[in-house]
């Protein structure tokens, strides 16, 4: 009835069966542990099974009373996947922006990047990375971000590179690599360290050297006393941040006035953002690199020039999709990003520049009745999953309606899942927009399943139903270019967004 609704709602009622339940508990407690007694006195008689049976009925109350430990155990450690994964993604967020890696970050953008950073440092539990767990910073990590000076923040002068850091352990040593060119021009600084205590290490720096087309030139040797001391933050499987400053060591940057005097003095003066980074590619000859990356600048260049001018594919002939069929065909070898399904660089907002979905076409350049089609926008983002979603079915293969062919012991690893969403923007804010969750299904492959749609039309908004499941396939992916063909056949063509071009 709504009187004892009423009752059971209120503050009172809370607090006095909150204090119900506590002595309950209590109670239970204390009959498990007799039971657990009786049944120790009870295994030196006679009745053996009576014994097992007061072991059963006291093991059960106690799990009923706090869990059965090891569940307890597996769903905290789930949950502290879910919210690392949660703060890792919201710093790579904050970064987004101002590209990979970032530059030119705004103060609103410093701001956002180390409330992210901080975040995540909170959730630390290597707790001593530079003595007993130094192994943990072992391997090839990409520099996503860092506000000390060139080249360490992955510029030289007007020239942005690829920057990665080495780590050896076992020699207590790394080597910070930028490369140009598809990695035909390196820069390479190499220097060893030292624990300064559980969680920082010293660095001294000992050559700088250039490295064109697979040929080391003569090394430059840093002075004696070019040190710094690095303060390890946060480290995981995925992630490193640090803080860097030259902490009383020598700055070359400094002595030659790149820095003023003061810039960079403390220990922590830097953030580095640091992300784990598959092993380098086998060597390969430096020039034919040279050659491929000038290729597929060509390439995409040919391809967006084929794609403008069409509607979006909605005013082009067989011999213009042929054509552009046929680009995208060269093109596709020459993917840079491996695991392209898997990237950070899927996500983001994409602009359509050329499709060949009949659906789309439509829409963008017939409209609705008095509401012309503008334009066509995708966003893939990371969506938190709690627990239970994780372990829930849900289907990702458009053939089997399974995700991965996954059981739910195994999709409880997965910490993350991606949201699709699609907007067909109409003039004067009209639209129609449809939403989807989707997963990796391999390296190259996302699965995906229509969760919603809506329309907004003449100012009203009203849903839709969603139908269907399906998948695409990443044929090319860089910064600012996505190729994909879905499983029905057709072909998307996407550049990245500008910042603030649409609201999505």
């Amino acid at each position: 009835s709504d009187s004892s609704r009423a009752v059971s709602e209120s503050p009172d009622y809370s607090v006095s069966m909150q204090a119900v339940r506590h002595p309950l508990r209590s109670m239970l407690s204390t009959l498990a542990f007799a039971l657990l007694c009786l049944n120790s006195c009870a295994a030196l008689a006679v009745r053996v099974e009576g014994a097992a049976r007061g072991g059963s009925i006291a093991k059960e109350l106690i799990d009923r009373v706090v869990g059965t430990p090891r569940k307890r155990h597996r769903d905290g450690d789930q949950q502290d996947k879910l919210l690392i994964a949660k703060l890792r993604r919201n710093v790579l967020d904050a970064l987004l922006p101002y590209g990979d890696p970032a530059l030119a970050v705004s103060p609103d953008g410093r701001a956002a990047i180390e409330s992210a950073a901080a975040a995540l440092e909170s959730q630390n539990s290597v707790l001593r990375p530079a003595t007993r767990d130094l192994s943990a910073l072992d391997g090839r990590w990409r520099v996503r971000f860092s506000d000390a000076p060139p080249p360490s923040n992955g510029a030289l002068g007007p020239f942005v590179g690829e920057p990665f850091q080495i780590v050896d352990s076992r020699s207590q040593s790394y080597v910070n690599e930028l490369g140009f060119l598809n990695g035909a021009l390196k820069v390479e600084l190499a220097a060893d360290f030292e624990p300064s205590s559980d969680t920082a290490l010293r660095v001294c720096f000992r050559t700088l050297r250039l490295v064109a087309f697979g040929v080391p030139l003569p090394a430059f040797n840093f002075p004696a006393g070019t040190e710094r001391t690095w303060l390890l933050t946060y480290t995981d499987d995925e992630m490193r941040l640090v803080r860097a400053g030259v902490d009383g060591g020598r700055s070359t940057a400094r002595e030659l006035g790149l820095i003023s005097e003061d810039e960079g003095q403390s220990a922590d003066a830097y953030l580095f953002v640091l992300t784990r980074a598959p092993d380098a590619p086998p060597a390969s000859d430096p020039i034919s690199r040279f050659v491929n990356d000038r290729k597929r600048k060509q390439l995409k260049q040919r391809l967006l020039d084929a794609c403008d001018g069409q509607d979006f594919g909605a005013s082009s002939t067989d011999a213009d999709a042929d054509a552009i069929a046929a680009i995208v065909d060269e093109l596709a070898p020459l993917n840079p990003t491996a695991a392209p399904a898997r990237s950070p660089l899927l996500q983001g907002v994409w602009r359509v520049e050329w499709t060949t979905e009949a659906e789309l076409l439509y829409l963008t350049k017939n409209g609705l009745p008095g509401i012309a089609g503008e334009a066509a926008y995708q966003a893939i983002r990371p969506v938190a999953v709690t627990t239970a979603d994780a372990t829930a079915d849900t289907i990702t293969n458009a053939d089997t309606g399974t995700f991965n062919g996954a059981d739910k012991a195994e999709r409880t690893e997965a910490p993350q899942r991606l949201q699709l969403v699609n907007r067909v923007a109409l003039e004067r804010g009209n639209g129609l927009t449809v939403n989807s969750s989707c997963d990796p299904a391999s390296d190259d492959s996302v699965n995906f399943r229509f969760s919603s749609c809506s329309a907004t039309l003449y100012g009203l908004t009203f849903p839709l139903p969603p139908v269907g499941t399906g998948s695409f396939n990443v044929l090319y992916l860089d910064e600012a270019l996505r190729i994909c063909r879905d499983s029905r056949g057709d072909l998307q063509i996407c550049s990245r967004a500008v910042e603030g071009e649409v609201d999505i």
